[in-house]
């Protein structure tokens, strides 16, 4: 991760915004029961005003071998750009022994995350870990002796979608993991299943729609919108739970929650029309600038933190720094304006002492009208704004801080001015 020391004039908002997220479900019953997980995964989303924009091809008892196959699964990867697609096996298949799995399921695994890179390489395949029938698998028990309890059943399918997910650099969804502690902790007093003990109730369904909701969006589903048929106790364990095993363990499941931010705020000299761009880069690996389709440059060394570039006085440019990681990617713009001299008229009358300062520090603005204080730390933060009654000298308590490196920022007369000062 590099992370780039910025000299800010504002607070870098992390901020959760809305989310929309379109996904192709490719499945069988499982996927399909109850109005389907995808359907629940869009009320869920609706219900934090986020949007899931979904197709849903799911025939009965399919299998990755006939999905590999199937024209319509090809097609459908790739009519799209999507951003996540989701692959659910059989439902027994995966639990039986090993050596089967990797003749049976793997290699058409394979095929269709191929398929989906093919269309988009940065499209996330993304494995539906089902769950463990609810007295295991009573026809296959004799030939293998795992698949003669739940639990055993469900270690197995643990085992094959993880791995499977690691050959093909996917995430997983982990239903059946949620699925098993809801059944640990209710002491298997939670109807997960419907009459036949395999395929989902509406509660079974809605838990595996939480898990795909917190696993797509990174978000809690904790508050989430539910079925009307499920009591509100257990919609509220479900979300619990959910929240619980998926975050606990995001690297287990491979789903990468990183996000890649941009940011550059803009520092003067008093020697001529210089500007620094100072970048904020976290989790990126390079950084491109735009100066309005004029000048570019691309940074793939972003511990250099800055550039100097020369603007005309007063001649403004609107600037984009876009900054990259893999296949993600964020945008900050702003105007980047050139040399004001009236902002440096206004930073030469003011003194800002002692520097280092330990116990407090003294803004002497010699009459100037400062209409607001604020200290900003190195990552952007402001750690304390500060009232003046505009007298001539304003002192500021930092006895508290932490050692380091701090901003001062100053507005005076709607113009912003900034010190950078060390506290001991």
């Amino acid at each position: 991760m590099k992370k780039i020391i910025l000299f800010s004039l504002i607070v870098l908002p992390i901020i959760i915004l809305s989310q929309n997220k379109k996904a192709l479900f490719i499945g069988n019953s499982y996927t399909a029961a109850n109005n389907s997980v995808p359907y629940w995964v869009s009320k869920i989303a609706s219900s934090f005003n986020d949007t899931l924009e979904y197709i849903m091809i799911s025939p009965g008892s399919a299998t990755f071998e006939q999905h590999s196959t199937n024209t319509q699964v090809l097609d459908s990867i790739a009519s799209y750009d999507w951003d996540y697609v989701v692959l659910q096996e059989q439902s027994q298949l995966p639990s039986f022994p090993p050596a089967q799995v990797e003749a049976e399921m793997y290699p058409y695994a394979q095929i269709l995350c191929d398929s989906i890179y093919s269309n988009n390489e940065c499209t996330i395949p993304m494995f539906f870990m089902t769950w463990g029938r609810e007295n295991g698998d009573p026809v296959n028990c004799q030939y293998y002796e795992p698949l003669c309890t739940y639990e055993g059943m469900q270690n197995r399918i643990r085992e094959s979608y993880l791995e499977i997910a690691q050959l093909n650099n996917a995430q997983v969804a982990p239903v059946g993991m949620v699925w098993k502690h809801l059944r640990e902790l209710s002491q298997n007093t939670l109807e997960l299943y419907s009459s036949d003990g395999s395929h989902p109730s509406i509660l079974g369904t809605y838990t595996a729609a939480c898990t795909f909701y917190a696993s797509m969006f990174h978000k809690s589903p904790f508050g989430a919108a539910y079925p009307t048929e499920i009591e509100v106790s257990d919609a509220i364990l479900v979300q619990q739970i959910t929240n619980q095993i998926v975050f606990d363990s995001l690297d287990v499941w491979k789903i990468d929650t990183t996000q890649v931010y941009a940011y550059f705020t803009q520092e003067y000299l008093t020697r001529g029309p210089e500007v620094y761009l100072w970048l904020y880069c976290i989790n990126a690996d390079s950084a491109f600038w735009d100066f309005g389709g004029i000048t570019m440059w691309q940074y793939n060394d972003l511990e250099d933190g800055f550039i100097n570039i020369n603007l005309p006085e007063y001649e403004n440019y609107y600037v984009c720094l876009t900054a990259y990681s893999g296949c993600k990617q964020d945008t900050y713009c702003a105007e980047v304006l050139g040399i004001d001299s009236k902002s440096e008229m206004y930073k030469s009358d003011i003194k800002v002492y002692p520097n280092p300062a330990k116990h407090s520090l003294n803004i002497e603005h010699n009459g100037k009208r400062i209409e607001d204080i604020r200290i900003v730390d190195q990552q952007g933060k402001t750690v304390k704004t500060v009232s003046t009654d505009n007298s001539s000298i304003t002192e500021v308590n930092v006895q508290n801080f932490a050692q380091g490196i701090y901003n001062l920022i100053l507005l005076i007369e709607e113009k912003t001015v900034s010190f950078r000062f060390v506290v001991e």
